[in-house]
């Protein structure tokens, strides 16, 4: 049975996951996605329109989900920023 904690942020996933679907029609979840260079690769929760060529990468952080703290997440940006286009 998941924590809480996981619970948690699962459910923050689908809320995102609702809103994404309705706004695009091609959308990958929970993969890597390749960087704009195509040298390198990341995780992501939602890569839009593919992991592939994303021109949208999500990642959703529910404050507390993991134990992380909120300056976590800006190593995740600069994780997730290594190839973006220039």
């Amino acid at each position: 049975m998941p924590s809480k904690v996981k619970k948690r942020g699962k459910n923050l996933e689908d809320f995102v996951e609702s809103i994404v679907s309705q706004v695009f029609e091609n959308y990958e979840i929970r993969k890597s996605f390749r960087g704009a260079k195509g040298l390198t690769t990341a995780k992501a929760d939602f890569c839009i329109p593919s992991t592939q060529n994303p021109s949208i990468v999500i990642e959703v952080k529910a404050y507390g989900a993991t134990g992380s703290k909120q300056s976590d997440v800006i190593g995740d940006v600069q994780k997730n920023n290594f190839g973006k286009a220039k």
